[in-house]
């Protein structure tokens, strides 16, 4: 009887370390895809990095930057909104107006900035409806652009709850109406 009951534990111990040996492999593997997503990540920041923003000196590089902002290189369109962040010609305005909505969210974040800097009272919807942007990084840059155009600030936390985002999301538009908005 003592014999069966160690060959039944035996089997069992044999049944449980196989569970968690293939649990095992399969968290390897989990670690691996996100050890390449990581990888991925960390190569969208070089190059981000190594985006340098020039300088517009003449009305051809002006010209130049302008045309970088419809890029299809997110790292050419984020290096042209940084090197027009200071620009006052109107037409920056527009086209980081038009870049709120970029797929890229650095394009997306520099664009609510130079909005927000130029204190561009246009764009404070397109701003309120970014509130609701799926990376934080852009949230912040919508919020910090509509407290500067405003001077109005409504307690809004860009990696605060959904719920509690929406509340702010509410005031701000809620402000808006009464503000003379939509």
């Amino acid at each position: 009887a003592q014999g069966e009951r160690i060959a039944t534990l035996s089997k069992s111990t044999a049944q449980r370390l196989e569970s968690v040996a293939t649990a095992l492999r399969e968290a390897a593997a989990s670690n691996e895809e996100m050890a390449a997503e990581i990888n991925a990540i960390k190569e969208h920041l070089r190059t981000l990095a190594s985006a340098k923003p020039a300088e517009p000196s003449e009305e051809d590089d002006l010209e130049t930057l302008l045309a970088l902002t419809g890029d299809a290189d997110p790292g050419k369109r984020l290096s042209a909104f940084v090197g027009l962040k200071d620009v006052t010609d109107p037409r920056v305005a527009r086209k980081a107006l038009e870049a709120v909505s970029d797929p890229d969210a650095y394009v997306r974040a520099q664009a609510a900035a130079i909005l927000g800097n130029r204190g561009t009272r246009e764009a404070i919807p397109k701003l309120i409806a970014t509130l609701e942007d799926s990376q934080a990084i852009v949230r912040a840059a919508a919020n910090r652009a509509l407290v500067k155009i405003s001077g109005k600030d409504f307690d809004y936390d860009p990696v605060d709850e959904e719920e509690a985002r929406a509340k702010a999301v509410q005031a701000w538009r809620e402000w808006w109406v009464v503000e003379g908005g939509e």
